[in-house]
């Protein structure tokens, strides 16, 4: 007998000596908090939706960065070499990088931006527990059109959120790699 059903509020009446609930009081209840669950459930889903998209846009944006700046140190290596070979030639010249070779300044918004995105990445992966832990907690089961579209949302979810994890690695991946081709560049 499970805690929550019928048979369990019975028993409870018995116990403290009050009288059992009516049951179709009690399933009338039930239908009600199982309706408002799956409405707070659906807005957490459509909520977490919006942060996967935002998010996933984001991650777009820095590779596509990240895709330029690598094209920028092929350019400026197929050009000068190393930064020691470019002082060779130049002799005591003064040099300059052209712009579109110039990276461009790292600002504090960069940083902030970065933050809020791992932030975004962490509500989503939490708020993903609290669906999941909530639906396994669930005693009632409902097998409708409503709950199997919920479950295709979230779903669809965890395969946004592995996409996201694949895109994280290749920018971590293509920034330690540019790192590593900025560093030979100054020796």
């Amino acid at each position: 007998m499970a805690e929550g059903s019928y048979e369990y509020e019975c028993n409870r009446a018995e116990l403290l000596g009050v009288d059992p609930p009516n049951r179709a009081d009690f399933e009338a209840a039930l239908k009600l908090r199982q309706e408002e669950f799956e409405k707070e459930l659906s807005n957490v889903v459509e909520e977490t939706e919006e942060q996967l998209n935002r998010t996933g846009g984001k991650f777009d944006e820095l590779n596509s960065i990240l895709s330029v700046t690598q094209q920028r140190l092929n350019k400026f290596k197929s050009a000068c070499g190393s930064l020691t070979n470019l002082l060779k030639i130049r002799g005591n010249q003064k040099t300059e990088i052209p712009d579109d070779l110039a990276a461009p300044a790292s600002s504090d918004s960069d940083n902030v931006n970065s933050g809020s995105q791992s932030n975004n990445i962490d509500n989503a992966l939490d708020n993903l527990e609290t669906m999941k832990t909530q639906s396994e907690m669930s005693d009632v089961k409902v097998i409708n059109d409503g709950a199997n579209s919920l479950q295709q949302k979230m779903t669809c979810q965890f395969d946004k959120l592995d996409s996201m994890l694949n895109k994280a690695e290749n920018a971590q991946y293509s920034m330690a790699h540019q790192n590593k081709q900025m560093k030979n560049f100054l020796k």
